[in-house]
């Protein structure tokens, strides 16, 4: 029989991380009434969304939140005279602080950069005479309101809950059953943190769902997505600098090169059905009609006769995501990142679909795994796909491998 007086001891860990759910909830509405011009576009099925699909990275940002204090609780499990309450509460109360500074400076700059925060301000803090420039037109009285209400707020609140987060020697739980419990709700904790069970941890694509790009802002965590900018910002340096300046720039000059442009006509319909095949990971030595061993891809091979096959063409990069950004926006490839990677990037590229779109085409996007995976699904919903299938479209008794 299960000793709820034991489970009370469970409480704080709960408390805790339901405060900070709270806090991240308070933060987005306050994001949304802010940009209320930009919220009155969103119906209330939209909004409702941005806090239902934001909620998996609140979860995971309060989650990482959460991993000190409860090792605090851990803790005091094992040793009765330890009180974590002045830890906790130092660390709780600088926290709301800094969090409630982020979120109202993010309020203001989303109006100016059209992004929410990401580690682009830090590249500022070296010229604080145009950092200060650039918010000089700020309502800056109604957004030191808005800190100190936050931080006001959620401080007393805090010390409202804070007896809530004792841990107390009631119950006649073991000691060992007590540790192990207390060990394993830490641990636990590092499934929110990568966004489930998937084989893919959290990025950005997990809170995007619309094809309105201040919808998919809005369901961002702020302080997840500023963390997460901060801790994948890349090296200036490039690995691949081989040559000195001169020998690159002739090279790729001659690969330019190519005399006058000649497009021949190739089209048997006005109006073609247009549908992009892309393969990842088969070389040409299998593909017939480039030189490959003959006979393993009669239908590419059929394609190719009927069409244009170009036998002098080079990759655009090593990874998936890296070509896909090439084909559909004609993006080069980046040595140490891809541009994929950065949704409020993605957002301003070029895209074949939104061309296509505005001459009558209807458009859809399938893929055999998860569209999460390395942020390919807020590129396409910032391209404007109108039809999204991935291996979640079917059913599960049909998903029999991972891609």
């Amino acid at each position: 029989m299960v000793n709820f007086a034991s489970l009370k001891k469970y409480l704080p860990y709960f408390t805790y991380l339901f405060f900070w759910l709270f806090y991240f909830v308070v933060t987005r509405g306050l994001f949304l009434v802010y940009h209320h011009d930009l919220t009155s576009k969103l119906n209330t099925a939209e909004i409702f969304k941005a806090f239902f699909y934001g909620l998996r990275m609140d979860l995971s940002f309060a989650s990482y939140i959460c991993v000190f204090p409860f090792l605090l609780f851990l803790v005091a499990v094992f040793i009765k005279s330890f009180n974590p309450g002045n830890s906790l509460r130092v660390y709780s109360i600088a926290l709301i602080i800094i969090l409630s500074f982020l979120a109202t400076a993010d309020l203001e700059l989303y109006r100016a950069w059209g992004f929410r925060m990401d580690a682009t301000p830090l590249q500022y803090l070296k010229s604080p005479k145009e950092m200060g420039a650039s918010v000089s037109s700020a309502p800056l009285l109604l957004l030191l309101f808005i800190f100190l209400a936050l931080s006001i707020f959620f401080s007393w609140l805090y010390f409202k809950i804070e007896k809530y987060l004792h841990i107390k020697a009631t119950g006649k739980w073991p000691l060992l059953v007590n540790i192990v419990l207390s060990v394993f709700l830490v641990v636990v904790l590092f499934v929110p943190i990568r966004g489930g069970l998937q084989k893919i941890p959290m990025n950005q694509s997990d809170v995007y769902f619309s094809q309105k790009i201040f919808a998919n802002h809005a369901a961002l965590n702020l302080p997840w997505n500023l963390t997460h900018s901060l801790l994948n910002k890349n090296s200036k340096g490039n690995p691949f600098d081989y040559f000195p300046d001169a020998t690159a720039k002739s090279l790729v000059d001659s690969l330019y090169n190519t005399g006058p442009l000649k497009i021949p006509s190739i089209l048997t319909e006005r109006r073609p059905n247009i549908i992009f095949i892309i393969i990842e990971s088969l070389t040409a030595k299998l593909v017939g009609c480039v030189g490959g061993e003959p006979g393993v891809t009669p239908n590419l091979d059929r394609i190719a006769a009927e069409g244009l096959l170009f036998t002098n063409i080079y990759a655009a990069g090593d990874r998936s995501e890296k070509g896909q950004v090439a084909i559909l926006s004609g993006y080069p490839n980046q040595a140490i990142t891809s541009i994929i990677k950065t949704p409020t990037k993605t957002q301003n590229l070029p895209v074949l679909n939104k061309a296509l779109e505005k001459v009558g085409y209807h458009s859809s996007y399938t893929y055999g795994g998860e569209l999460e995976f390395a942020n390919i699904k807020s590129y396409l919903l910032n391209a404007g796909f109108q039809d999204l299938v991935s291996k979640y479209s079917f059913d599960p008794s049909e998903r029999t491998t991972s891609w």
